[in-house]
């Protein structure tokens, strides 16, 4: 088939399936051996659970944590209509106009299909949906898909069955405080236990020692993980921030930022936003620089393009191109950051740069980012890019 064919009839499908009542996620008998290596908190579990379009008492509140890991039974049902393995290639025709709904399909199919055949969390696709779909439940859009998956993680976090735990248990507890904050709803048990179970692996210097690795970003190295602690702590409700344990913890981390200069832009940029909403991870002179260099980045499209954000080589040992086009990843970083630091659309840069979301929304209903780390097609950090779009968007109010 050619090109144009496919991604015609793929956004045929991905209408379809914002429409789809019910999807299934039981575990599929297809064997991952052959795709893209995972790596994550592999464990069992995850059979027998369904997803689908919620009912008004779904998904605000805490449903998936009100058992703390046992998700409630539902018939499996058939499974999604959009393929778990179309490839995510910058050929992808744009769509005809923003679609939340396209972005919702999009984001629920990735991390119900990588969570049922993986069995594992990852920051690409599943721990990035825990991020951004509240801002597509609040745009009318939401879905049982969400709850089974956050069941999935609060199973992990109840039974500890994080493999590796470091950095996955970081990663997690920043997640899902991120998803409790985006609700606007409590904090939930699954939250507060994988905060502390975070805080449990924390050296005695303040961070948190695992061996680097090669999926950065964003994962990639203990410093990020140590941003990630901190952005979910302070965004944690009921005051989680104030718990002898976080306060104890956050001081000590606190003290190991002071010691440890960010090795990148990108992540002088999520520890930004961290500060956002935790005193004490940056000075005033570090905040304003960040921003400084941040926007200096910008495209003249109003976009910003991730290999400008960090010094990474790809598998091959190459280095990425700085001369890359703008994609959904940076750009939608970019500017939710911009915005959690204050910045309004009244800013012309910003202004630019949430209009170059809007029109840059490919047909299946992501955002398109080339992976830095190879040009195979998965390109699987396209689906924590549209997470981050479709977060600034609805910030803006402009999804």
């Amino acid at each position: 088939m050619d090109k144009g064919g496919t991604w015609r009839n793929l956004a045929l499908i991905a209408g379809a399936a914002a429409a789809i009542p019910l999807l299934s996620i039981a575990r599929s008998p297809a064997s991952a051996s052959s795709r893209e290596p995972a790596h994550g908190m592999e464990a069992p579990g995850m059979t027998d659970m369904a997803m689908g379009t919620s009912g008004p008492d779904m998904v605000v509140g805490h449903p998936s944590d009100r058992d703390f890991g046992r998700a409630p039974s539902a018939k499996p049902l058939p499974a999604p209509a959009v393929p778990p393995e179309v490839p995510a290639l910058p050929g992808e025709p744009m769509a005809r106009a923003l679609s939340a709904q396209s972005a919702a399909a999009y984001l629920d199919t990735v991390a119900v299909n990588w969570t049922r055949q993986r069995q594992c969390g990852t920051c690409h696709t599943n721990y990035a949906y825990m991020m951004g779909r509240p801002a597509l439940n609040a745009r009318g859009l939401g879905a049982d898909a969400e709850a089974k998956v956050r069941a999935f993680f609060a199973e992990r976090v109840r039974n500890r069955t994080s493999t590796p735990a470091l950095p996955h248990t970081l990663i997690l507890g920043a997640v899902l405080a991120i998803n409790d904050a985006g609700h606007g709803r409590g904090l939930s048990p699954a939250t507060a236990e994988a905060l502390d179970q975070a805080f449990e692996l924390q050296d005695g210097d303040g961070g948190w020692t695992y061996p680097a690795m090669f999926y950065s970003p964003p994962l990639g190295d203990a410093w990020y993980g140590a941003a990630m602690v901190a952005l979910g702590t302070g965004l944690a409700p009921d005051g989680y921030a104030r718990t002898p344990r976080a306060m104890a913890g956050t001081a000590r981390l606190r003290d190991w930022f002071a010691r440890h200069p960010s090795p990148s832009l990108h992540h002088s940029l999520v520890l930004l936003w961290a500060a956002g909403h935790m005193d004490g991870l940056m000075t005033e002179d570090q905040r304003r620089e960040t921003i400084t260099q941040v926007l200096a980045l910008q495209r003249r499209d109003g976009g910003w393009a991730l290999p400008t954000l960090g010094d990474w080589n790809r598998r091959d040992g190459a280095p990425n191109d700085s001369a890359a086009p703008s994609d959904g990843y940076a750009t939608g970083l970019v500017t939710y950051v911009m915005q959690d630091a204050g910045m309004t659309t009244a800013d012309p840069r910003l202004a630019a740069g949430i209009a170059w979301l809007r029109t840059h929304q490919r047909r299946s209903g992501r955002w398109f980012t080339q992976s830095i780390n190879t040009y195979a097609k998965g390109n699987l950090i396209s689906n924590i890019g549209t997470a981050y779009a479709v977060m600034s968007l609805h910030r803006a109010g402009a999804l």
